[in-house]
């Protein structure tokens, strides 16, 4: 019951960090520098596998854990990327 309960969360959060994942992208590569680029392409890549294995049959209590770890890590730095891309993710110049 709670590891059904942990694989739905972990599923509304894989797909909350992909959305995430391709808002934070959508940003010219002028903005953000290629290796933020490519973080979120990775985060992005591994919460649709995790979806992906979640929708076929579930996966354990720690990768759950970590699912649901890296959707609040988007939802909670969201705020920072409302205004464009935070200082931290401009190139260098």
């Amino acid at each position: 019951m709670l590891l059904d309960i942990l694989n739905f969360l972990a599923l509304a959060a894989s797909f909350y960090t992909c959305g995430g994942s391709i808002c934070r992208m959508r940003h010219s590569r002028s903005d953000m520098s290629g290796f933020w680029i490519f973080l979120y392409l990775y985060i992005f890549a591994l919460s649709a596998w995790g979806a992906a294995e979640i929708m076929d049959g579930g996966i354990n209590v720690l990768n759950c854990l970590t699912s649901i770890g890296v959707g609040l890590y988007v939802w909670r730095t969201s705020p920072s990327w409302a205004d464009g891309v935070p200082p931290i993710a401009k190139p260098r110049t």
